[in-house]
């Protein structure tokens, strides 16, 4: 392979599955590089239905995404920070509402008129996909992807689209650990490549439309002097044309201004683990927030989790709890391109359309229920 426009002190990193990386400087002629077989991923744990097994004792095809990887994504939903890290399985967002689950589909579709998700199993207790919004990602341990026959059967049917197994954090024996992060953040709505036009624009577009072709597609072709009717009217409908057309150059609306904004997010947490041989424990709380690109979307979210595990001569148990709380405001429409959605009518509308009257009260078109731009209000 050729590496073009590589600076002098550049350092390539070769990887590839089941080799270990090998970092080397880069230099004019490399030569032939060889890799080492990466045993390290051999002693992963795989967790199945009611045992674990190292991956060197086991046949079935699974995936292991372990907590450094996990914690490493801020400020998302469990099933999307596996977002390419699984090879074979696909995770789409589908909507950008903040804590909205994702679509995953492991291996491709099973059913055409079946569900193709997967079954999640938290601790051994499977939950669904909606549950993500109130986990704490700092809490997971490892998630284990079970693909294939022999791997899934433990779950039956309902493991018969793949399962993911997920293990929570525990205790270990030793001093007492502490661990507390703060995020900060932003995100901002990916401009298009194309500028939509201002009000002189779009009234000049009218214009022109009109005294070409002879459609009347807005009030830039309807009180235009260039329009027949204008010249036929009496001198005070004219001066009643020019004032609309003055009037409405004095409006130039950017709708986008309007819907979006440049979404904040912030995470604090704060966990406690430790013990002894006989008895570990593992506590967090999390708080999280994040507001969405568009205006009124966000999410709020709270969790505690509590793990306790405890051993003696005879017996072994563990008790885990969690308690999760999550507050979400979404915007309708969001997937939609008719007119009547509320994403697709920023670009529906036009920039001299006002959606505030004089007295600062929101305008409508007599049907409220299908004015979305209500949705701006305070507590909507």
């Amino acid at each position: 392979f050729t590496i073009r426009n590589v600076d002098e002190n550049a350092v390539l990193v070769v990887s590839y599955i089941g080799y270990a990386d090998r970092e080397l400087a880069a230099k004019t002629q490399m030569g032939a590089l060889k890799l080492t077989p990466s045993s390290g991923t051999l002693s992963d744990v795989v967790v199945t239905g009611y045992t674990n097994y190292t991956k060197a004792q086991s046949a079935a095809a699974s995936s292991l995404v372990t907590a450094e990887k996990i914690n490493t994504v801020p400020g998302l939903t469990v099933d999307q920070i596996l977002q390419g890290r699984v090879p074979g399985m696909s995770v789409i967002s589908s909507s950008g509402q903040p804590g909205q689950s994702a679509a995953v589909v492991i291996r491709g579709i099973g059913s055409v008129n079946g569900s193709s998700a997967p079954l999640y199993v938290l601790d051994g207790v499977p939950i669904e996909a909606g549950y993500f919004q109130t986990i704490n990602p700092e809490d997971i341990e490892s998630a284990t992807v079970l693909k294939d026959a022999s791997a899934k059967a433990l779950y039956g049917s309902r493991g018969s689209n793949g399962v993911i197994v997920l293990i929570t954090k525990k205790g270990k024996a030793g001093k007492l650990a502490v661990n507390y992060t703060s995020q900060y953040g932003f995100s901002n709505l990916s401009r298009p490549n194309f500028t939509m036009m201002n009000t002189e624009q779009r009234l000049q577009f009218e214009e022109e439309i009109g005294a070409s072709f002879g459609r009347n597609i807005g009030p830039g072709w309807t009180y235009s002097p260039k329009n027949p009717t204008y010249a036929a009217g009496t001198a005070t409908t004219r001066a009643r044309a020019d004032y609309i057309i003055d009037s409405l150059k004095r409006i130039n609306t950017d709708w986008r201004d309007i819907f979006f904004q440049r979404g904040k997010f912030q995470e604090q947490q704060v966990s406690i683990s430790g013990g002894n041989e006989n008895l570990r424990f593992y506590n967090s709380l999390n708080y999280y927030s994040q507001e969405g690109v568009a205006k009124r979307t966000g999410l709020d979210r709270y969790s505690l989790r509590s793990n306790l595990d405890f051993k003696d001569d005879k017996f072994s148990g563990s008790v885990n709890l969690s308690l999760g709380y999550s507050q979400s405001s979404f915007t309708e429409g969001e997937g939609g391109t008719g007119a009547g959605t509320a994403m697709a009518s920023v670009y529906y509308a036009l920039p001299y359309e006002n959606p505030y009257a004089s007295d600062g009260t929101l305008v409508h078109p007599g049907n409220r229920s299908q004015y979305f731009i209500l949705d701006q209000r305070e507590g909507s």
